[in-house]
């Protein structure tokens, strides 16, 4: 399966700017007062990647991070993703693995009991108020001749004299975005706040001597993805942007 084939329906419907009939998006799932006297402790889950795009975990920890120290610039207290990480690893290692033996598939009842005992434990050692979990999604990107935009953010599809002759059209591509989701921490509890920003596309514009022959975009390499500590802070501050504001 290719990056374009996979990307799915988009899950977070935004508002599309300067549309006068859209009703702007609200991340709060719950009144924004009610959330900022409810959360002022939150418990960070280890970001989820999708594993076809092959980040590194030094790249997903460095991610972590950049949303910790973001929410405790905020004021807010926090309790690591890299903890929470190594209790789901231990607590899963004693439950045998989240597979079932028969099907070899994800077992839906353990996972459940995975996360619930991970979370029991976490709260034990952190008052908690929230868990916040991380993921990035692929998605379709709106492109114009050099340059993508979509979730908040834009990128350029070249730099240099890679522009010169970039393609006068215009079409989607993939693309990766930071999805942010913060609540109770059960899986059957509807999220307090849930917003997305956009971190980078998945294809750039190829070299002019390729374009000749009609390859016109090539897919970013695996070692770049979440690679650009800059952009990474852009996807979380369009992500947690309405959070972070002062209220």
């Amino acid at each position: 399966m290719t990056l374009r084939s996979a990307v799915g329906p988009l899950v977070l419907a935004v508002a599309l700017a300067g549309c006068a009939t859209a009703v702007p998006y609200d991340p709060f799932q719950i009144p924004e007062p009610q959330f900022r006297e409810k959360v002022r402790r939150i418990a960070l889950a280890p970001i989820v990647v999708p594993p076809q795009l092959g980040v590194s975990e030094p790249a997903k920890l460095a991610f972590d991070a950049l949303i910790e120290a973001k929410l405790r610039e905020a004021g807010f207290a926090t309790f690591p993703a890299k903890e929470w990480g190594e209790v789901f690893a231990r607590v899963q290692k004693e439950a045998g693995g989240v597979f079932d033996p028969n099907t070899g598939r994800p077992d839906d009842a353990k996972i459940k009991a995975i996360w619930a005992k991970t979370a029991a434990e976490v709260r034990s050692r952190f008052q908690l108020d929230a868990v916040l979990l991380p993921r990035v999604q692929i998605v379709k990107a709106d492109w114009r001749s050099a340059s993508a935009s979509w979730d908040g953010v834009s990128d350029m599809l070249a730099s240099g004299m890679g522009l010169l002759g970039a393609p006068n059209a215009f079409g989607t591509m993939p693309a990766l975005s930071l999805v942010v989701s913060i609540g109770a921490g059960d899986s059957e509890t509807t999220a307090y706040y849930r917003h997305r920003g956009g971190i980078q596309v998945l294809e750039k514009l190829t070299p002019i001597s390729e374009r000749f022959s009609g390859k016109i975009f090539a897919p970013v390499p695996p070692e770049q993805l979440l690679a650009d500590a800059e952009r990474n802070r852009g996807a979380i501050d369009v992500a947690l942007g309405p959070l972070l504001k002062k209220p």
